[in-house]
């Protein structure tokens, strides 16, 4: 791939071909103007790494820049680099890996409890349950008939609501939520109709990105380009166009459509694997 293929990779390569001098003013353009770069990096590492993005965003953003001004440095002794890389983004999402296990492992601590996370969504099945018991004239139900019309409401409209962790009892009112536990709330309302919930769809879309880049890189990489802003913190809700997949990732836009349907197809197999949700559920609702 030519430097003409990958603007970032000429840009780049313009950089360490100047002065010193000319070099750090560029340096410091280039920086400024990749921020959305590095936050689209970071968001992806946040994701892959189980961090919470409100709350190791920005450490992250710092951490993508940083290993990209060490890289540019790097490519500076050592210009034969751009010889053994195809596009300057995807080997700086790579060269940060390692960096933000670090951060993981040393400063950001051990990740929540997947317990915490059904929890956290019972406690919202029941809410949404009083509200509508309150709206149909029952103001006054206890927790048990909140437990109970829930329940029943989940047996009708779920598969295997068991086994999903999803069956309430009086006890999710009153158990403690820990606070390290952050749950994606994209959408805000209809928690009992919807048929997968955010933080369900945002653990099937990393455990389908994790599984694609296993079979292949790009394939990993056009699920994320795909997929990876529909949930969790600062997600547009927004499927690209192929057209922009294809620009982000170099592919064709067949290449492109083919590996979404592929991702489509995981994507179903894991929604029912996991929590027991099959194309009739998406169709009945």
């Amino acid at each position: 791939m030519s430097d003409e293929d990958d603007p970032i990779k000429g840009v780049i390569s313009s950089i360490v071909s100047l002065d010193d001098d000319a070099r750090t003013v560029a340096i410091e353009d280039y920086s400024r103007s990749a921020r959305e770069t590095y936050r689209q990096i970071a968001f992806h590492l946040c994701r892959t790494n189980n961090l919470p993005p409100n709350r190791h965003l920005d450490d992250l953003i710092q951490i993508v820049a940083t290993r990209d001004y060490e890289l540019i440095l790097k490519a500076v002794e050592d210009p034969t680099i751009f010889d053994r890389i195809n596009r300057w983004t995807g080997y700086l999402r790579n060269e940060s890996r390692n960096a933000v296990k670090t951060y993981k492992d040393t400063t950001a601590g051990e990740a929540p409890m997947s317990g915490m996370t059904t929890l956290n969504r019972r406690r919202r099945l029941l809410a949404s349950m009083r509200q509508s018991l309150a709206t149909d004239g029952f103001e006054n139900a206890t927790d048990i008939e909140v437990v109970d019309a829930t329940n029943e409401h989940l047996r009708k409209t779920q598969k295997n609501p068991e086994k999903s962790g999803l069956i309430c009892s009086v006890d999710d009112f009153y158990l403690t939520v820990s606070p390290l536990e952050v749950v994606p709330d994209v959408s805000t309302s209809g928690d009992l109709d919807s048929v997968i919930h955010s933080t369900e769809g945002a653990f099937i879309v990393a455990k389908a990105i994790e599984e694609a880049t296993t079979e292949s890189e790009t394939f990993g990489v056009v699920l994320d380009c795909y997929f990876g802003e529909l949930f969790g913190d600062g997600a547009t809700g927004q499927i690209p166009q192929t057209a922009d997949v294809a620009e982000m990732t170099g592919l064709t836009s067949r290449d492109c459509s083919r590996l979404k349907r592929n991702g489509l197809t995981m994507m179903q197999r894991l929604m029912r694997d996991h929590y027991g949700i099959t194309s009739e559920d998406w169709i009945a609702s």
